[in-house]
């Protein structure tokens, strides 16, 4: 009996993540991966295939690309699932997306598109060439019945919601916020250029600076452990 096994004979609740993304097989052709993963808390180092679907595109429809996962998930959440004569409870946890692909999941704008919060209802301005989300005090929340009823028509792309809509879950708190793209490679991203080569000159750091921060960042390389796939590189490859 391996881990995952052993901790879900023990809990009367399977609390299941799942994660969606798609992913190149080759720089030379189109040929891509589209997987659903899903691991049950708190083990997250079990990850467990769900369905693998491989393509030269990626897909046309979500909803049709999630049909038999969500039609599994049904009856796994209405009926749970017999260990040992013993029925669990199963529970669609939540979900672990990029933005992008939680763009496509939920038939929502991406994130830097106008109204594409999925937390709140601020919509965005546009300030000095690019996208903000000004501060405010009187921002009201998104629900899921705001999501299901379509109650914010410009949050949308399509006509239809997602499929997910069918299963027990919250679609807004069920989601989590992307913080590679809405950090790293968002205000981070930002950043750095602010300092190194595109912000105001009372804002941009000194040559001898970004020097000493590159030979900083060049000299960890050699200690990345294999799973980081990209190691450190200098502010010359900023762009």
């Amino acid at each position: 009996m391996d881990s995952t096994e052993f901790y879900c004979y023990n809990i009367e609740v399977i609390k299941v993540v799942i994660g969606i993304d798609g992913l190149p097989l080759a720089k030379s052709s189109s040929s891509q991966l589209w997987p659903i993963l899903g691991y049950v808390r708190p083990l997250k180092n079990k990850v467990l295939p769900i369905g693998i679907y491989w393509g030269y595109e990626k897909p046309k429809d979500s909803n049709e690309f999630l049909r038999k996962f969500v039609n599994e998930s049904k009856i796994l959440t209405n009926c749970g699932i017999t260990i040992d004569g013993i029925t669990k409870q199963v529970q669609i946890y939540g979900f672990s997306l990029d933005s992008p692909a939680k763009r496509f999941i939920l038939k929502i704008k991406g994130h830097p598109g106008y109204d594409s919060c999925t937390r709140c209802t601020v919509e965005e301005e546009y300030l000095k060439n690019r996208t903000c989300f000004p501060h405010s005090f009187t921002m009201i929340k998104r629900s899921h019945i705001d999501y299901i009823n379509r109650n914010y028509e410009e949050h949308h792309v399509e006509n239809s919601i997602s499929i997910l809509e069918e299963l027990p879950i919250n679609i807004i708190s069920s989601f989590g916020l992307d913080y590679m793209h809405l950090t790293c490679l968002g205000i981070m991203l930002k950043l750095l250029h602010l300092w190194v080569d595109k912000g105001p000159l009372n804002v941009r750091l000194p040559s001898s600076v970004s020097k000493q921060l590159s030979s900083s960042l060049l000299s960890l390389r050699p200690f990345m452990p294999c799973e980081f796939f990209r190691k450190p590189r200098g502010f010359n490859d900023l762009n």
